[in-house]
């Protein structure tokens, strides 16, 4: 599949069954082809990143004035492209579940938009970005939950 058709199927937010992703589920079918028609009309600019936080700041700008379009959304459409472009993430992006898991555990996040990993406590620190942001989104609540 070459990179334009990558790019179509990340922003159409449908897993390999055709259903829609949760994170994007609210998100109207217009809002996600018109963040397609911009992404495929960068995809040049897109290959030519070296790094997802590059690829990722190149989304941002190209589709976060979207109405309807948030940091999630990006940081989705990002590991989606990036996985067809051989790109993970270095950094924890904060959006919103993200920030929530962060908080929950004591970490300032004011004004932040990424961690780096080794500013999470241990074991944490010690996987991927990819795998933190998982963590951090998935299990906020839970981490809210834990005892300091």
């Amino acid at each position: 599949m070459d990179l334009e058709n990558s790019i179509a199927r990340a922003c159409q937010s449908r897993d390999v069954h055709g259903v829609k992703h949760s994170h994007q589920n609210l998100i109207p079918p217009r809002v996600l082809a018109t963040a397609g028609e911009r992404l495929r009309a960068s995809a040049a600019e897109l290959r030519s990143r070296e790094d997802f936080e590059a690829m990722h700041d190149l989304l941002k700008a190209r589709i976060g004035s979207i109405r309807g379009v948030g940091p999630l959304q990006v940081y989705d459409f990002a590991t989606r492209i990036g996985l067809r472009l051989g790109l993970r993430p270095q950094r924890i992006h904060l959006h919103a579940g993200t920030t929530q898991g962060a908080r929950a555990l004591g970490l300032d996040v004011r004004g932040r938009s990424w961690l780096r990993p080794g500013e999470l406590p241990t074991p944490l620190g010690d996987l991927t970005a990819g795998e933190i942001e998982d963590i951090l989104c998935i299990y906020k609540r839970e981490l809210a939950d834990l005892p300091r």
